[in-house]
Parts: C-alpha cells; structure tokens; sequence
C-alpha cells in the first residue's frame, strides 16, 4: 500500500510522475488493499477504518473518477481536490497523455 496512514496527499505525491494508465492501475489497486484492509474478517479492519480507511477510499475512487471523465463529467472541483490533482495533471499534460484543457479545470 503506498499511503498505509490512509492519507490522499501522500497517495498523489508517490504516483504522480507516473504515466496515466500506471496512475490508474496503481489506484485502482490501492482502493483493493484498502477494501482488503477494512474488510470484517480481517483483524486490525475497525483500526484501519477508525484511521481513516473510509474516507481515503472514497478520495481514491473520487480520484479515478476524475481522471477517467475528465471533460465529460460537469461536476466542478472543489478544495482541496484542486490543489491536490493539480500536480498530477500538470505532469500528464506534460507528457503528452492527457489533453491540455484539463487544466483550464483548475483556474
């Protein structure tokens, strides 16, 4: 897992010099340990969702959600999610694998 401290900020920092479908499959993976980690069966579940678990799975998810729909989706970005993808997106672009409107999103 790359943020075991269930933070988002930690999560986007590690993967974001990664080209995007490595981005995608890194946090579609990171949402399965996370489901893993809380799962009822597993010990140590209620530590993991009392740290914060539940919320840093949904933060994935809404994540991947962005980059996979990006331009389709009407949904406007809000703090502190701007701040956040911004340097992730910044590199995409860079890197040619991801159109550049992405981010006018951000002014």
């Amino acid at each position: 897992m790359i943020s075991p401290d269930f933070k988002i900020k930690e999560f986007l920092s590690a993967i974001k010099e990664m080209d995007y479908q490595q981005i995608i499959n890194t946090a579609s993976h990171e949402c399965e340990e996370v489901d893993r980690a809380t799962a009822a069966h597993v010990k140590g579940a209620g530590e993991a969702r009392a740290r914060g678990a539940d919320k840093y799975h949904q933060e994935l998810r809404n994540f991947l959600h962005f980059l996979r729909w990006v331009g389709q989706d009407s949904q406007p970005l809000h703090e502190p999610e701007r701040s956040l993808y911004l340097p992730v997106c910044e590199a995409l672009v860079k890197k040619g694998q991801t159109p550049s409107f992405i981010l006018d999103i951000f002014k």
